[in-house]
């Protein structure tokens, strides 16, 4: 059994099963005692059968490489052949027979990066819907509800030249409350009140409009003049 406490409290992360086949991943059915009056284990093991089928048979990732490595051989033989045709002929040119493997070759690399690419990413959409059906099925339960969600992160693995990537998938368990909530996340619109009051708005020195004397229209310069320059009339405050 494969079962992480996590920092968190009443939070347990399942691990998958070691790969005991290049055909087969799984997460641990084995029941955690923390669930025990909560959920029962036959429940737990029949959404841990569910989860583990939307996985899918790595069967299909194993007829993508075969199929990439008969690809690959064609192209090989196809440029080899094309080769010794060209040498044999009076044209230096490359011929079809050559240009057919070489494009094969190009296409084979790009054919399997958008398959891995593709069937990666359709697991990933089953594993979080059928986590999701039965996390439904517990998030209601009283007293206690109970939460499933998937975590989907890369560890490097291996070192120096061979130094690479791979996913890791795990189970979150979360009993009594939603780890999938963020605190700090507040609605558009709700009534948050804040630990420091907002910052006020830019106070600007408001200046009075500039004055014109009444009698010659000549406008007022300064704020404390009283009489117009001009004609000596005053100015009205």
């Amino acid at each position: 059994m494969i079962i992480i406490p996590n920092a968190k409290p009443n939070t347990l992360t399942v691990s998958m099963v070691p790969d005991i086949s290049c055909c087969k991943r799984e997460f641990d059915p084995t029941f955690p005692i923390q669930l025990n009056g909560i959920i029962r284990q036959d429940e737990y093991q029949q959404s841990i059968e569910t989860i583990n089928q939307a996985f899918g048979s790595r069967l299909i990732l194993l007829i993508v490489y075969i199929l990439f490595v008969l690809c690959l051989l064609l192209s090989i033989i196809l440029i080899i052949v094309g080769a010794i045709t060209a040498s044999n002929s009076s044209s230096k040119k490359i011929n079809a027979i050559a240009a057919v493997g070489i494009a094969l070759f190009i296409v084979s690399f790009i054919l399997l990066v958008v398959s891995l690419c593709v069937v990666r990413e359709v697991q990933k959409s089953r594993l979080r819907k059928a986590v999701a059906n039965e996390s439904g099925k517990y998030c209601a339960r009283k007293p206690t509800p109970v939460f499933l969600r998937l975590k989907i992160s890369r560890v490097a693995i291996g070192g120096g030249r061979r130094r690479g990537s791979k996913l890791v998938y795990h189970l979150i368990i979360d009993i009594g409350h939603n780890g999938q909530q963020n605190a700090t996340n507040v609605p558009y619109g709700s009534n948050q009140v804040y630990p420091y009051p907002p910052p006020s708005a830019p106070q600007y020195n408001a200046q009075p409009a500039a004055a014109f004397c009444s009698q010659c229209g000549i406008a007022r310069q300064n704020p404390l003049m009283k009489f117009c320059p001009s004609c000596g009339q005053a100015f009205n405050n």
